[in-house]
């Protein structure tokens, strides 16, 4: 029985995004190394389910299986320095998190203009980018909040990418 492209890949991923994100609003009082370190610990189980979903896919390409293994092992590599040298990545987390946002928000509003994918995508997008932007601007207190509301952010819109993938493939 073939596998359908886009079924089952990266839902639990984005899942657990959202749940990390629920989790950042619910203690965001708490202080920026202990989001650091939520944070490393949630890229560390995306990278190692990303690297144990790459070996069970028999049906990619090599070249594809390489790349995203790889970006999976970046991400166990980044987890790993965050818990080591939390203070370290402290001191920029909020500017890094925020110019990811405002990438991602930009990457998925051109072609939900462009391409005229629906109001939510469009939406979502502008979201992003204003997160970003206030997490630029925003004190450190309010830097869990926003790190959690980011998460969601990307949790959701990867659910919904990926079911319009699912659905698109089963017409």
């Amino acid at each position: 029985m073939k596998k359908e492209k886009g079924q089952g890949k990266p839902i639990p991923a984005s899942a657990l995004l959202v749940i990390l994100g629920l989790v950042l609003i619910i203690f965001r009082n708490a202080a920026p190394e202990i989001v650091l370190r939520i944070l490393a610990v949630g890229l560390l189980v995306v990278g190692a389910a990303g690297i144990f979903q790459q070996v069970r896919d028999k049906e990619a390409k090599k070249t594809s299986r390489i790349g995203k293994g790889f970006v999976h092992a970046l991400y166990i590599i980044l987890g790993i320095a965050i818990l080591v040298k939390t203070g370290f990545f402290a001191q920029f987390f909020k500017y890094v998190l925020g110019g990811i946002m405002i990438f991602f928000g930009v990457k998925d509003m051109v072609p939900a203009i462009k391409y005229r994918q629906g109001w939510l995508k469009l939406i979502l997008s502008v979201l992003a980018i204003i997160l970003g932007v206030c997490l630029l601007f925003v004190p450190a207190g309010f830097l869990t909040l926003f790190s959690g509301l980011a998460l969601i952010y990307s949790g959701v819109i990867s659910i919904y990418n990926e079911s319009k993938k699912t659905d698109g493939a089963k017409k």
